[in-house]
Parts: structure tokens; sequence; C-alpha cells
């Protein structure tokens, strides 16, 4: 465990407050959920991924979605994780033009130019977001080396709405 030589103290309902530093490098917004776990008198707070308790499912949905559609398949979980990459060789960099863009909610595209903004990598994209009960679990993008099809993308959506039907 890394020493930050921060401390708080616990308020009279409990509560601890999260230094801006730290909710700003791992990233932790309010709503983020957090696991919570106890060994002996060390108190652990860990960024909890429905996505990363559902990994043997998402793999499967991505390896078809590979399968069907030739395009490369990524599966993101938020916590700056990837949980499924068709492509070992395919490296990504996700930046905060890409972050932005998932917290929308919403399926969205990218040409080369954005693509190399958002990921690191001179292709086309398209992202579609995992929602299960208005929380967003995670996001599949697929990438090609020309534009996605119109069918493309309504089967990564597709896959998307099958594994929310599939994760707790």
């Amino acid at each position: 465990m890394k020493e930050t030589g921060m401390t708080r103290r616990v308020d009279e309902l409990g509560r601890v407050v999260i230094p801006k530093e730290i909710r700003t490098i791992l990233k932790i917004k309010e709503g983020t959920p957090l696991e919570i776990f106890v060994e002996g008198d060390t108190l652990l707070f860990k960024k909890y991924s429905v996505a990363a308790n559902n990994k043997q499912e998402i793999k499967n949905i991505g390896k078809t979605l590979f399968r069907n559609t030739g395009l490369s398949v990524c599966f993101f979980d938020g916590s700056e994780k990837i949980l499924f990459l068709s492509q070992e060789e395919f490296n990504l960099n996700f930046t905060d033009a890409f972050f932005h863009k998932f917290e929308l909610r919403q399926p969205f595209e990218c040409d080369k130019k954005s693509c190399l903004e958002m990921f690191g990598v001179e292709k086309f994209a398209f992202c579609a977001p995992l929602i299960k009960e208005g929380d967003l679990i995670g996001i599949f993008a697929v990438f090609s080396k020309e534009e996605i099809s119109f069918a493309d993308k309504k089967l990564t959506m597709f896959c998307c709405d099958v594994l929310a039907q599939q994760v707790c």
C-alpha cells in the first residue's frame, strides 16, 4: 500500500471525506460505487466493478461480436480496466476526451482523427454503453480501418443489450 500522508476524521454520521487529490487521481466521482474490505485494523476501499464480476459473460459476448463482425473488439469497464480485447497486439490509450464521451451514456462513433485523440489509434470506432438499471457498467468499442457499417453498429448495441440482461 502507498502512504499518502493525509489523515481525515470520521464525522458524527460515520462519514470520511476522500481528499479531492485522491478522487481526481482515481477518477472517483459522486455516485462511484466502492467496495469495502477489512483485514485486521486495515480498512480498504476499492472501486466496485459489476463488469469485473461478470468477466466470463463479457468475454463470451466479445468473442461473438469479434467472430461475427471481424472488427477489433474491446470491453472497457469504466474504471480504466480493459476486460476483453480481441487482439493482444492492439494497444489503446484512453484519454480525457474518451472519458467525457463515456460519461454521456450514449453510443458514439469516431473517425480516424477523433479515434486517434481518444484511443491513440488511427482507426474508425463505434462505442456502445452497457447500461443496467440506469447504471453505466462499461462500454463495448469496435474498431476498423474502414468506416463501421450500420449493421455492425446495431450488432454491437444488441450485444450490450444481451449482456445487460445477464449481468448482476
